[in-house]
């Protein structure tokens, strides 16, 4: 398999938030823009909660190989680091790379923006 990009690993996450924005959007909301603005802290929590599944379920984490190229490519921890939620060292490269991808969603992608932005762009179609 081919070394991932920064680029292609935002991408990647990108995609797969908006995807979950979308389906909250025509599941959750039968495609009710101005109740999904209405509950917006309900749908962010619930956006958070798929996207925690999509990293565990991820091949960045689940298979060693990837996970380490992910820990290289983001840096921002390694597996001799400590972990900020246990205190200890990681137990494992997967445990790592799921820190790392979810730092970096947090702060390079920043699904609570995507999301506003979603939103808006709903909302301004059903006012034109």
């Amino acid at each position: 398999m081919a070394v991932i990009t920064h680029k292609e690993l935002k991408d990647y996450y990108i995609n797969g938030i908006l995807d979950i924005v979308n389906d909250i959007y025509s599941y959750d909301y039968d495609e009710d823009i101005v109740r999904m603005e209405s509950e917006q802290d309900e749908v962010e929590e619930r956006l958070w909660d798929c996207l925690f599944g999509i990293v565990d379920d991820s091949c960045y984490v689940i298979y060693t190989y990837q996970a380490k190229e992910v820990i290289e490519l983001l840096n921002y921890f390694d597996p001799f680091d400590i972990n900020d939620m246990t205190g200890e060292r990681f137990d494992s490269y997967s445990q790592c790379a799921y820190e790392n991808i979810y730092k970096f969603i947090s702060e390079e992608i920043d699904p609570t923006h995507l999301l506003d932005d979603f939103i808006n762009q709903k909302m301004k179609k059903e006012n034109a």
